[in-house]
């Protein structure tokens, strides 16, 4: 490194501490610990799942996660307490990796299980379609006393489509939700970048569940979508994630959940794990009745949540800023979403034939723990990997950045001229190189002696064989 200062000798490795683990959790990858979210039998069902396709079981989760709430959609929506009564249940999810992550591999896994739902929905479509056509003509040649109101195909996922196209799709005669769906979320969110403000305040009501108007001059009339819901569920990739992140915040990506593991490897296991029962999951969810029904939260989860929201409010104020401080901000809906979903996959692996009508403390407690325990790690994670100069992450891009380039050695003066160090100010730099130097991380040279301070620093070479 051109940054490393002459005539320094580095000490070996056992002369330094081991390095506090405790102050850099944020960038070490999260664990989703299924056993504390789902029944064991289902556990080893989506742990095998894993093993035989080779993507992580974080992706597979999330995408049952999400497709879940897709499908459950405009059927549910969320009583939370007295002045927060309309909530929706559909979530956003992004499953980050590089290439060989088998982020992929984890979407054909949900294609696979949607595909008997979808072709039962498709076939629906047909035959009342082929009813409509004999109606109409019925009616046209003045056999039928009314007009025939002409079905509507109701579309789960969409791959590629403009928002133009979508106006149509989600109507006042389609009001479920509908899920983008799609491989790779740079083009998405590239054709909805800040010049094209229209199309994404659509995406962006759309996660709201808000009604939406639609007039162009082309149209006679205006589309008039009373609750438009729409799910976006895609893979990214992190380096493609730090442009988009540069862009100024308007909350579009703190409506994503996201999931960002360590790769896996496949292996045979003895035996053959198939899709089906994630399908079976979601034809159940698909026998909810279609009217729109309002699903609270037992006085108990009730408790939990409203103590856990205070909290998270009080570390949105408080300890976190920019783009965390906004992800941080839509977690107690995603909270209370988690909630809805979780309840009705629990319903739709039981024999119970009954929907649930709340959700209960235990649900309630789970969800809080999958945003506690893995959602907010996971937006840290991605945020330090994906935006080493974000001022959110300060701290773990400097970190990242000594691991990933192997220093060994720098001058604070060197690194400013080159832009590699972050802190300009005297203070804040002062500050900031002591942290790193409690945490064990870096060491100052010649401290301690008369003159003037040096501005050469070691670093600890336990940084290097660390996973970040």
């Amino acid at each position: 490194m051109t940054a490393t200062p002459p005539n320094v000798i580095l000490p070996a490795k056992e002369e330094w501490g081991e390095i506090d683990l405790n102050d850099i959790q944020d960038i070490v990858t999260p664990t989703i610990f299924l056993e504390n979210i789902f029944e064991e039998s289902f556990v080893k069902y989506l742990r095998n799942l894993s093993k035989a396709s080779g993507t992580p079981v974080d992706y597979i989760v999330l995408n049952l996660l999400v497709m879940s709430s897709v499908i459950i959609g405009n059927k549910r929506t969320i009583y939370v307490r007295n002045g927060w009564t309309d909530e929706p249940v559909h979530l956003w999810g992004a499953l980050v990796g590089n290439p060989s992550a088998k982020k992929t591999a984890s979407m054909n896994i949900m294609q696979k299980a949607i595909k008997k739902l979808t072709a039962a929905r498709t076939l629906e479509y047909r035959t009342q379609k082929r009813a409509y056509d004999i109606a109409i003509k019925q009616y046209k040649a003045n056999k039928l006393d009314y007009e025939p109101q002409k079905p509507v195909l109701r579309q789960l996922i969409v791959n590629d489509t403009t928002v133009e196209a979508l106006h149509r799709v989600i109507n006042q005669e389609n009001p479920e939700c509908l899920c983008v769906f799609r491989d790779e979320l740079t083009g998405l969110i590239g054709a909805l970048s800040k010049y094209n403000n229209g199309d994404r305040s659509f995406f962006l009501e759309g996660y709201n569940g808000n009604p939406y108007i639609i007039n162009r001059a082309k149209f006679d009339e205006p589309i008039i979508i009373p609750k438009l819901s729409i799910s976006v569920l895609g893979t990214i990739q992190p380096e493609k994630l730090e442009a988009i992140f540069n862009e100024a915040d308007d909350g579009f990506l703190s409506r994503f959940l996201f999931s960002f593991p360590e790769a896996e490897l496949s292996e045979e296991i003895r035996i053959n794990v198939e899709e089906k029962r994630l399908g079976d999951i979601f034809e159940k969810l698909d026998r909810l009745s279609l009217s729109e029904e309002n699903i609270c939260l037992s006085e108990d989860a009730k408790r939990v949540f409203n103590q856990w929201h205070k909290e998270n409010e009080i570390e949105i104020q408080r300890y976190v800023s920019g783009i965390l401080q906004s992800s941080y901000g839509k977690m107690g809906g995603q909270a209370a979403r988690l909630a809805c979903v979780l309840e009705h996959i629990f319903w739709a692996l039981s024999e119970e034939k009954e929907p649930p009508k709340s959700i209960s403390r235990d649900t309630m407690l789970k969800a809080i723990v999958l945003i506690e325990d893995y959602f907010k790690p996971m937006i840290n994670k991605v945020l330090s990997k994906c935006t080493h100069s974000s001022k959110d992450n300060t701290f773990l891009s400097f970190v990242r950045y000594l691991a990933d380039n192997k220093v060994q050695k720098f001058n604070v003066r060197t690194l400013k001229r080159k832009s590699d160090f972050p802190i300009f100010d005297k203070y804040e730099e002062e500050r900031f190189l002591s942290n790193l130097t409690k945490m064990n991380l870096i060491r100052q040279v010649n401290a301690g002696k008369p003159g003037r301070n040096s501005k050469d620093y070691i670093v600890n070479p336990k940084l290097m064989e660390m996973k970040l």
